[in-house]
């Protein structure tokens, strides 16, 4: 879809950006059609639908008032208001005259096949659904933003409209007399169910032919995916709300996904070793599947000659490297000087062995980079080896069933240290404590943009790169941001927030 997908698109974005602008919104709020009052547009979809999607566009919903909230916290929020009303003056469209007066409770997307599975890419059969609260000032803007005439629309039963670029895709969209719907489909709902009530959208995807799909990528990239488990999911759904502190995107993968593709939830070993103020932390068990995808680069027809030379120039094979990566994986970034302190730090089964193969690579390396010999020292009582590569120093060392590699040398004396760690980190918490973080994850990814985001401005200084002050001015009210996953039952739980201050 052309013009009147951008209008449309265009409306949602002036409804983030004018909810409570004088525009549109009252004090009191309403749930809203997306949130606790259901998801009407799936009563009207066939259930083999490939992707669905509401979004709210009840102005006084109680979402709606909360984005806005958030967005009072960014200097730029009028800036952001004065451009949505331009964009939409060059579309010939107008808020306050052609879409506050139009638009319903909800906005509902859908795509009924797959391009290139059923569907040409350069007709892929998209739909909008919609009632409007009015039906004439709705068909006159569709008439506004489509000047030329592209699009096509029908009126259903109990006043609703489906819009596309033609005739086909709507007559596939409406489900026959008796057919099975969307709504009636038990992966949807079960899929949905999992989802909380209020959100500003939520979004759907049918596994079957998205699975379909990644088989026959994988089987055209010389990739087994089977092996992962990730072509044999039956649905993915997740809703993105509106909080107090910040955004959440939730959601949840269901199917017969087992080992590497669940994720299962585990307590780290390492998070609560990695000292306070880390800028950037990520967390998982490696398991089979990181070694798994190494081993797969081998298989792979268009990377096996990058990986053959990889290895004659390294001296380690793919082989070598994937037993570094079978267990619990923990990388983080703190402060540091000239550049942040790097860590990596690995579960080892055979610190020797591994140990061996990291000495092999870092020769590799060194060779390639004209770094210089590696050295051994004693820190904190352990051998640490190390190579510098011009201002780039890397210290590795192996012990207490841990490999870890790093750019700072003090790393793993702070590692090893009782001096405060992320668990008394203040931030950290906090970005916990927002995202309800729970004890096991089967992974997590920490930023801290309290303390990150000015060292970046400093660095930007440093380095004669000009940042707008209005740019600077609209990172500052970034906190953090947290993301984890793990599976429970028969679906895979995940969850994004980002903190605003």
């Amino acid at each position: 879809m052309t013009r009147i997908v951008r209008a449309l698109l265009l409306s949602l974005l002036a409804a983030l950006a004018l909810a409570v602008a004088g525009c549109g919104g009252s004090e009191a709020g309403g749930s809203g059609a997306v949130g606790t009052q259901g998801l009407a547009g799936a009563e009207l979809l066939p259930a083999d639908t490939v992707v669905y999607a509401a979004i709210d566009s009840d102005l006084d919903s109680d979402q709606w008032q909360q984005v806005d909230e958030l967005l009072q916290k960014f200097p730029g929020r009028e800036r952001l208001i004065s451009e949505v009303r331009t964009a939409l003056s060059s579309e010939g469209v107008s808020y306050d005259d052609d879409i506050e007066p139009a638009l319903g409770e909800a906005l509902y997307f859908a795509l009924l096949d797959i391009p290139g599975q059923g569907a040409s890419e350069e007709d892929a059969p998209f739909v909008f659904l919609h009632k409007p609260k009015d039906a004439d000032r709705f068909e006159a803007l569709l008439r506004k933003a489509d000047e030329d005439d592209e699009v096509k629309f029908r009126t259903i039963d109990d006043g609703w409209y489906v819009v596309a670029e033609n005739e086909a895709a709507i007559d596939d969209a409406l489900v026959a007399e008796g057919g099975e719907t969307l709504a009636d489909d038990e992966r949807f709902t079960a899929a949905m169910d999992e989802l909380a009530d209020d959100a500003v959208m939520k979004l759907y995807v049918n596994g079957a032919p998205v699975s379909a799909a990644i088989r026959d990528y994988g089987k055209d990239a010389g990739v087994d995916l089977s092996s992962f488990g990730y072509d044999r999911f039956d649905s993915l759904s997740l809703a993105m709300s509106a909080e107090t502190d910040g955004m959440r995107l939730a959601g949840n993968v269901r199917g017969d996904l087992s080992g590497e593709a669940r994720g299962e939830p585990f307590t780290s070993k390492f998070l609560p070793e990695i000292p306070s103020g880390a800028l950037a932390v990520l967390s998982a068990r490696g398991e089979q599947q990181v070694a798994e995808g190494l081993r797969q680069l081998r298989k792979n027809e268009l990377m096996q000659g990058a990986v053959e030379q990889f290895e004659r120039q390294l001296g380690v094979s793919i082989e070598d490297l994937a037993p570094l990566f079978e267990n619990e994986i923990a990388f983080y970034v703190r402060p540091g000087s000239p550049i942040p302190e790097l860590t990596l730090v690995l579960e080892s089964d055979d610190e020797a062995g591994d140990l061996r193969t990291v000495d092999r690579l870092v020769a590799g390396v060194s060779k390639l980079a004209d770094g210089g010999p590696v050295r051994q020292s004693e820190v904190d009582g352990v051998t640490v080896k190390s190579a510098t590569f011009g201002a780039f120093a890397l210290h590795y060392a192996g012990f207490d069933g841990r490999i870890v590699v790093t750019s700072g040398r003090n790393a793993i004396r702070d590692l090893r240290s009782d001096e405060d760690k992320l668990s008394d980190d203040p931030t950290y918490n906090d970005a916990a404590e927002a995202a309800d973080l729970p004890d096991e994850t089967a992974g997590l990814l920490y930023l801290n943009f309290e303390d990150g985001i000015p060292l970046l401005l400093d660095f930007a200084q440093a380095a004669d790169t000009d940042v707008p002050t209005e740019v600077s001015e609209n990172l500052r009210p970034l906190r953090s941001f947290l993301a984890f996953g793990g599976a429970e039952g028969e679906s895979i739980d995940f969850t994004a927030f980002l903190a605003i201050e």
